[in-house]
């Protein structure tokens, strides 16, 4: 955060507040399990689909994105802004195997919905 905003000095307090917000306030998420497979919800505000990747393993979804935030020229003068870019990487470990070939996902409102069959004993 010190070497992104231009490596000025006297902000401490104001990097140290942001780390704490990216580590205690991860995405909130939801794993539901169903007859046939696991069904996961988790809260992306401000990601697009394009950024999302979502990885299926036998044991385990895999969630990550990453995005960034710039300002073009002809915005005008910044004068003021709490964007920044941001990174997810959550892991959701299942308590049965998935098929990882059907695994499907799709945003909504700001929610990313996953839905993973269970694997055939």
């Amino acid at each position: 955060m010190f070497q992104k905003r231009g490596s000025d000095s006297g902000d401490a307090l104001t990097d140290w507040l942001e780390a704490e917000r990216d580590l205690t306030y991860p995405a909130q998420s939801d794993l539901m399990e169903k007859d046939s497979g696991f069904q996961l919800r988790l809260a992306v505000p401000g990601f697009t689909e394009k950024e999302l990747k979502v990885t299926a393993l036998p044991d385990a979804l895999v969630v990550s994105a990453e995005a960034t935030h710039h300002h073009e020229q002809d915005d005008g003068e910044v004068r003021f802004c709490e964007f920044s870019d941001k990174q997810l990487f959550r892991r959701f470990n299942l308590p049965q195997p998935i098929d990882v070939d059907k695994v499907t996902a799709q945003v909504e409102k700001g929610i990313l919905l996953v839905t993973a069959a269970k694997a055939q004993a």
